[in-house]
């Protein structure tokens, strides 16, 4: 139980990787079938080299820091701890409080500089490292104690690949561009719809690690006052939020 509500908190955060960065954005606006056939080249050869190559490289992340963990002895405490990391982190996302990040993004030079499968892998191999490029939420750096925890190199690694498979989300609308009005129509779409899926996300996230307190202590009664302060957290930065939001409406920053 704790393991699959973790792995639905590790997809999310990749997910949220994908669409609040500006690399998302850019794989939809310049990797997509209708620019790559102008380019000479097959659009479907340099997504599957990007697929895999985010795969790969987010599976070995996972084994990687997983195996640096094992050699902690956490225990149950560990599970707990990822648990409150997940909820306190969206929780953060939630209220709106951008992480400091590198400013790197993709470079878009390679595009013209370089085959398609070199550019495929190359892009998926920095994305799947989850941070060679923009981290836009605090689940993004709340992913490595979560691996680190793991407890072992094989679960680590599956919950790499499971990152990988929610940070490849930027491929499904890419590959419908195919002419002048889906290219002007769809990447609007999906940065009009990145405040609800930066939300939804983080909601997932919260409750994936309530849930997991919940399959983690032995005692029902014992989950009341940590979901009590969880929520608490919630409020807590939402109203804060909101009262800094105000301010900079009213002109007082």
């Amino acid at each position: 139980m704790f393991a699959f509500v973790v792995a639905i908190a590790v997809f999310a955060i990749g997910v949220r990787a994908s669409w609040s960065s500006p690399c998302g954005e850019s794989m939809i606006t310049t990797v997509h079938p209708l620019a790559e056939g102008a380019r000479g080249r097959r659009w479907v050869a340099t997504a599957v080299w990007f697929v895999v190559a985010t795969l790969v490289t987010s599976t070995l992340l996972g084994a990687t820091l997983s195996w640096l963990g094992s050699m902690m002895s956490v225990g149950v405490g560990g599970a707990v701890l990822v648990s409150l990391i997940l909820v306190i982190a969206a929780a953060v996302d939630l209220g709106g409080w951008r992480p400091p990040s590198t400013t790197r993004q993709l470079n878009e030079n390679w595009l013209t500089s370089y085959r398609g499968w070199v550019i495929g892998a190359g892009y998926g191999a920095q994305l799947g490292s989850g941070f060679a490029t923009v981290v836009p939420s605090w689940t993004g750096y709340a992913l490595i104690p979560v691996l680190v925890l793991a407890g072992d190199p094989v679960t680590g690694a599956l919950l790499g690949l499971v990152f990988g498979l929610g940070r490849v989300a930027a491929v499904a609308p890419a590959g419908v561009i195919r002419d002048r009005s889906s290219l002007a129509r769809i990447p609007d779409r999906w940065v009009a719809a990145e405040p609800l899926a930066a939300g939804v996300t983080s909601v997932a996230i919260v409750v994936a690690g309530l849930s997991g307190l919940s399959a983690t202590l032995t005692s029902a009664l014992s989950l009341v006052p940590v979901a009590a302060a969880a929520t608490g957290v919630i409020v807590a930065v939402l109203l804060a939020r909101r009262s800094m939001m105000r301010r900079y409406s009213a002109g007082s920053w």
